[in-house]
């Protein structure tokens, strides 16, 4: 390509100046345009005439990224432009009639209302306001009954959306996160065809609007960090709703017991929420023969850093029949449920934290499945066997292999002389070694600590300790536990088998006479011989207590 102007350039020749007249003709031709794209590397500020595109009336696409306008006054835009992608934008309007515009996309714009009066843009899908500092209303958009997707992400002025907004058929995704003085939403909804509703970060924002009809489409539903204080009971209109996040909603105290209506809920997260104190139990009463109540597809649920005190919404395994993670951490809880041991799928239990737990142990959860319980102390309970070393060895006769109901690994976290933890954390991992091959890993990771915290490891053999035994029909079974992050005080383990009895019928190693080697002298383990010497019997409480983690 050769220049006009400048070093190389055929310069002011003949042939010159007739293609630049030639350029200048086409170009005065403004009604053949279709298409403006402008990315600079670098934003840079341009005058534009009010009238600029007035003439453009075959302008498609208009793009123009990192482009300010000083104009004074708004710019007018043909009612044939389709597509509109102008960050920065500030003062833009459309002639009447109806528009044909598909996609407004201001991003990042100082824009302050809706272009021009938002009437008859009947073809538009897309509406693109992010970061957008200065937006404080969204007004009647009734005249855009094909819009698709609303994107008001952390719109910080933002205070009052549109109640036509709630009536837009055709919308799809709406995100009003990080809108954080949002006050004024739509009193309800009936957007059916609705996937994604984001509302996190709004937080002024105390109500939430009706459902009026069922909602076949939505699926994702955020109220984090939300003002509401409760949910409607029309919530059970949401009919093919997976996913909920209320954490962090402080000012939230129940939950409606229709909640229990949605069957194709797999996650719920209720966490942060400080004042509330009470899920609702399963409208067992319901007079409808084809109401199943209950979550029957629900797989997390997360009651972390709450302020309950009783999980009777858990005794009934059967509301929950598929449920896999538990997160109770950081509640007010003195025991768990008996009745944990009757979720078939359960995969992991978490209860870090709860200050008030009295005795709360693995014991407690009773389960098949895999527990991690975190609570207050400075001891270990008394069924578990202490060890000195980061790794304990043992050997498991042939007999006791398929008798392995699972494996308890216990901990002390200490606290530090600044009342925190080395870098702000604290993470331990363990490793379980079966003939010479690691069969499990767990890495455990907590937040800082306040106090010493006694943090409880339960996790069931599912064929972890019944690899290929030794040629004498023994196990050799080595767990080690290190300290990553932060201190360990003490360690320790329990094997847990059907019958309690058995728990201790392992063999541990001592010396060989030259010193260099660890031999396995056959000596079965009797009573407690792994403790120290100042530590007492099993209570009868703590010889029951393991007794509910063996099978019935």
């Amino acid at each position: 390509m050769t220049g006009l102007w400048g070093p190389g350039g055929i310069g002011k020749t003949a042939i010159a100046k007739a293609l630049y007249n030639a350029m200048m003709r086409q170009f005065q031709v403004m009604d053949a345009v279709k298409a403006i794209v402008l990315n600079l590397a670098t934003p840079k500020e341009m005058t534009i005439s009010p009238c600029a595109f007035k003439k453009m009336k075959r302008l498609r696409m208009l793009i123009l990224h990192k482009v300010h306008i000083s104009s004074q006054g708004p710019v007018r835009l043909p009612n044939a432009l389709r597509w509109l992608e102008w960050p920065n934008a500030l003062h833009l309007e459309f002639g009447p009639g109806p528009k044909k515009l598909a996609r407004l996309c201001f991003q990042n714009s100082h824009i302050k209302q809706l272009v021009g009066n938002c009437q008859n843009f009947i073809c538009l899908k897309s509406i693109e306001f992010r970061d957008c500092k200065s937006l404080a209303s969204i007004p009647d958009i009734s005249s855009a009954p094909l819009l698709e997707s609303l994107d008001l992400f952390s719109c910080k002025s933002l205070v009052e959306v549109h109640q036509s907004v709630g009536d837009l058929d055709k919308l799809k995704h709406l995100n009003i996160s990080s809108c954080s003085n949002l006050r004024i939403f739509p009193n309800t909804l009936k957007t059916k065809s609705l996937q994604w509703l984001d509302f996190s970060g709004c937080s002024k924002l105390e109500k939430c609007p009706d459902i009026l009809e069922k909602m076949e489409h939505l699926i994702y539903f955020f109220l984090k960090g939300t003002a509401i204080k409760e949910l409607p009971a029309s919530i059970e209109n949401l009919v093919s709703i997976e996913q909920i996040d209320l954490g962090c909603c402080n000012n939230l105290t129940r939950l409606p017991s229709s909640i229990h209506k949605l069957k194709n809920l797999k996650s719920l997260v209720v966490s942060y929420c400080s004042n509330f104190v009470m899920f609702p139990k399963n409208l067992e009463d319901s007079i409808d023969p084809d109401d199943d109540l209950g979550f029957p597809s629900l797989r997390w649920l997360d009651l972390s850093h709450c302020n309950l005190s009783k999980a009777e919404f858990l005794e009934n395994a059967s509301s929950c029949p598929i449920l896999t993670c538990l997160n109770l951490t950081n509640n007010k809880f003195t025991h768990l449920p008996t009745c944990i041991n009757k979720y078939d799928y359960w995969k992991d239990l978490f209860v870090y934290s709860c200050k008030q737990s009295k005795g709360v142990s693995v014991a407690d959860a009773s389960s098949p499945k895999e527990v991690e319980i975190l609570v207050n102390g400075r001891e270990m309970p008394e069924w578990i066997l202490h060890c000195k070393e980061d790794t304990i060895s043992f050997m498991v006769p042939p007999d006791l292999c398929d008798k392995i109901l699972g494996l308890a690994i216990c901990v002390i976290l200490r606290q530090n002389k600044k009342g925190s933890f080395d870098d702000s954390s604290c993470s331990f991992d363990i490793s379980l070694f079966v003939n010479g091959i690691r069969s499990y890993y767990r890495l455990i990771f907590f937040d800082p600590l306040e106090s010493d915290h006694v943090s409880l490891v339960y996790f069931p053999s599912n064929r972890k300790i019944e690899e290929k035994p030794l040629q004498n029909g023994w196990s050799h079974i080595q767990v080690c536990v290190r300290a990553l992050e932060g201190t360990i005080k003490k360690r320790g383990f329990r094997l847990i088998c059907e019958q309690q009895e058995d728990d201790l019928r392992v063999c541990f190693p001592t010396p060989s006479a030259d010193g260099n080697r660890m031999e396995f002298q056959g000596k079965i383990l009797e009573g407690r011989q792994l403790l120290t010497d100042t530590e007492e019997e099993n209570s009868p409480l703590e010889q029951n207590s393991t007794k509910k983690m063996r099978r019935s």
